[in-house]
């Protein structure tokens, strides 16, 4: 009498014990479809974060190393001595910074503006000579033969 008062769908199969092989298979299918979608999320967020902060760090980067040469191709060594010094000595860099101005470049720092640098082997003409001071208080000098 009971099983005709109650109104529920009755389930087509019995339920299956939890220790069944095939149970844990297909739970085992499922985990590894939540874990596939969740991995590619994963994926995709870090391949986008890796693409926005390689053209930010592209945009924030030193422009004046980009626009050197169509800046100073007409100027004179002295100019472009000058320039990089006064680069040198804004970004605290004490090494080389562009290509070589002339025939031979030698940069060096230290606590006077006349500062020792590199100098060539071979007799060559002297053709800029310039120091600029940085805020750390050290001096660039930046010079040029040819």
């Amino acid at each position: 009498m009971n099983d005709l008062l109650d109104y529920r769908p009755k389930e087509r199969y019995p339920p299956m014990p939890l220790n069944n092989a095939h149970f844990r298979g297909s739970f085992l299918k499922i985990g590894f479809t939540l874990f596939k979608e969740e991995f590619m999320k994963i994926f995709m967020i870090a391949i986008a974060l890796i693409f926005v902060t390689t053209f930010a760090a592209q945009a924030a980067g030193p422009k004046m190393a980009q626009s050197y040469t169509s800046n100073y191709i007409s100027s004179s060594d002295q100019d472009r001595c000058q320039a990089e010094a006064n680069y040198m000595a804004a970004n605290s860099i004490s090494g080389h910074v562009w290509g070589t101005i002339g025939n031979f470049e030698g940069v060096g720092y230290g606590s006077s503006p006349n500062c020792n640098t590199c100098t060539p082997r071979n007799n060559m003409r002297l053709t800029g000579d310039a120091s600029a001071q940085g805020r750390n208080g050290k001096w660039y000098r930046v010079r040029s033969w040819r």
